[in-house]
């Protein structure tokens, strides 16, 4: 990691098969970047990498399924705002829960 004003631009490695998830849903968030094979360098904090691993996930387990139904995060379902715009960049309103959040999902919205 290395600082550039008051970010940090991180350095992020991911392996093959994650390098087209990654490069989705860093150009669906207008995020700009610099890639070198699986290396990729972005500024932002530390959180947005927690995030977008999280997004890379819901990516991975949307083209698992035969629909392509949109998958979102617990986190994404509580932010009205990227709830609000991906349901737009997609075009749909329905959607699936990430696997690993279904339990907290449940709980949260029961």
């Amino acid at each position: 990691m290395y600082i550039i004003g008051k970010e940090a631009a991180m350095r992020y490695i991911v392996t093959k098969k994650d390098i087209g998830f990654t490069e989705e849903v860093l150009r669906r968030d207008r995020v700009y970047f610099e890639k070198e094979g699986g290396m990729f360098t972005i500024q932002c904090d530390p959180e947005y990498l927690e995030i977008l691993e999280e997004d890379v996930q819901c990516e991975k387990q949307r083209a698992s399924t035969r629909h392509h139904t949109p998958v979102y995060s617990l986190r994404t379902l509580q932010n009205p705002e990227k709830k609000q715009r991906l349901m737009a960049y997609n075009g749909r309103t329905d959607y699936q829960v990430l696997q690993k959040d279904k339990t907290e999902y449940e709980q949260f919205f029961s």
